[in-house]
């Protein structure tokens, strides 16, 4: 039986889980600029469904989405330890785009992710577009999001 205290071992990536009504995110740090509390987003007319309204962070307005509502499910009750995960616009559509924010159910959690410390989902997940892969690591579920769709949505929105 494998020893659970022992280190993995291998190159690792400093991601973050980034906990969703229902399910979580997985993201490489880097592709994070900021994370931030909720606030109150302004409403943007007309926008898809799943962009929640605009705020304001650092002098430019920055669309607000929900990742569940992007991959076709509900959107929940806005919790008090609700996040606002500002990222990096990724990929060619970069320079129009050059962040976002996606909303967190919750606080983000850092974690060291190896190659053997990380599965594909059992059930094969949700399939998406915007989904480039359904996996456990640390015992979570999560997604891992396809950085060039989500961009591309955004070029959907002006805020």
């Amino acid at each position: 039986m494998k020893d659970v205290a022992a280190p993995a071992s291998g190159p690792s990536v400093r991601c973050v889980i980034i906990p969703l009504e229902g399910g979580a995110v997985l993201l490489p740090n880097t592709a994070i600029a900021e994370v931030v509390g909720y606030r109150e987003p302004k409403p943007i007319s007309p926008a898809p469904s799943w962009c929640l309204g605009s705020i304001q962070w650092r002098g430019v307005s920055v669309p607000l989405i929900s990742f569940e509502t992007v991959v076709g499910g509900l959107l929940g009750e806005i919790g008090h330890r609700a996040r606002i995960i500002l990222i990096y616009g990724l990929g060619e559509k970069r320079g129009k785009v050059p962040y976002y924010g996606l909303l967190a159910q919750g606080i983000p959690r850092l974690s060291r992710v190896v190659a053997e410390g990380i599965q594909p989902s059992p059930d094969g997940g949700v399939e998406h577009e915007a989904i480039a892969a359904s996996v456990v690591v640390d015992g979570v579920a999560a997604w891992i999001p396809n950085m060039d769709v989500l961009t591309a949505l955004m070029e959907e929105i002006n805020p």
